[in-house]
């Protein structure tokens, strides 16, 4: 081991022989493969339905709104719940378009 304020070699000893800086040691174990923790990856599906979601607000509603409430009941979903309420407001703000659309058109 050696010191971090030097950088001696100071074996085991809890004081730097040359500096006499006091040596912390760390209680994680270096040497083990597995000490890290592994973190999941986000599935391409569970963005996927969340990016769709956002786009249904804009752009095809009705088309758009479904497929990202049907990709957010997948198990591996992350974003589940804000691609579900996404999808749903683009969906109903799909509707509401293609209803003014007809009732608009009918009156002219």
């Amino acid at each position: 081991m050696y010191c971090s304020n030097c950088g001696a070699k100071v074996g085991d000893s809890k004081f730097c022989s040359n500096c006499g800086m006091e040596q912390k040691r760390s209680t994680q174990n270096t040497n083990d493969p597995f000490a890290y923790q592994y973190q999941k990856q986000a599935e391409p599906t569970s963005n996927a339905a969340l990016i769709l979601g956002v786009i249904s607000l804009f752009f095809s509603g009705i088309i758009l709104g479904i497929v990202a409430i049907v990709l957010s009941f997948r198990p591996e979903a992350k974003n589940a719940t804000a691609a579900r309420v996404l999808g749903i407001i683009g969906l109903i703000g799909g509707i509401i378009s293609i209803v003014l659309m007809i009732v608009l058109s009918a009156t002219i």
